[in-house]
């Protein structure tokens, strides 16, 4: 990714990516996975407007939530978030 690769020096910025939409593998690998790390405990705290619908986008900072985006972000977006909180 363009926006990762140009922040990726920085010692204040790392992006992490989580899939959702393999469904091929939600029942073998990822539901373990989920299961283990007890994601459906933690899932409705990721930001309570949250209905759950994919993509979404979390901006954290020293432990805390900055930002909460449900929807695509373009590259500029995505950018000046990054750019906002760093």
């Amino acid at each position: 990714m363009a926006v990762d690769g140009k922040y990726r020096g920085n010692k204040k910025y790392k992006m992490i990516l989580v899939s959702l939409d393999d469904a091929e593998k939600a029942n073998g690998t990822v539901k373990n996975f989920a299961k283990r790390l007890k994601m459906n405990e933690w899932i409705p705290s990721v930001d309570k407007s949250w209905s759950g619908s994919i993509p979404a986008t979390l901006f954290i900072k020293n432990g805390k939530s900055l930002q909460f985006v449900e929807n695509s972000l373009s590259m500029d977006e995505l950018e000046s978030i990054i750019k906002l909180h760093l």
